[in-house]
């Protein structure tokens, strides 16, 4: 799951138009952030963005694909790929990485999920 420095800047040079997105190392990728939290990462120099259901549909409308951060277990997160030709129009990448920072945001909002507590 390793990601170039070089593939790093590079996303972050096209979406400028944000303002200046930080990519902070994590777990042999990056995470984007823009005085936020998390709303896309980069994982085996591949970018992807933060999903939820206001976005979702058109980000695998483009042919996106959800991120599954092991190969043998079934969990997939909620992010979604973007394809080359989307990741090279700095001014469709930046609309859709909005449309993301918003899905942050509203989940960064919401309460979090219980834990379920085990009997030992």
């Amino acid at each position: 799951m390793a990601s170039s420095s070089g593939f790093a800047e590079y996303v972050c040079e096209q979406l400028e138009d944000l303002g200046r997105v930080q990519a902070k190392r994590m777990f042999g990728g990056f995470g984007l952030y823009l005085d936020s939290p998390m709303f896309a990462l980069i994982a085996d120099d591949e970018l992807y963005l933060k999903a939820d259901e206001t976005n979702l549909e058109t980000l695998t409308a483009l042919g996106g694909k959800s991120f599954k951060p092991f190969d043998n277990k079934p969990m997939i997160m909620s992010y979604v790929s973007v394809t080359a030709d989307v990741l090279d129009d700095a001014e469709r990448l930046s609309s859709l990485a909005r449309q993301s920072l918003t899905a942050a945001l509203r989940a960064a909002k919401k309460p979090p999920k219980p834990r379920s507590r085990r009997k030992a």
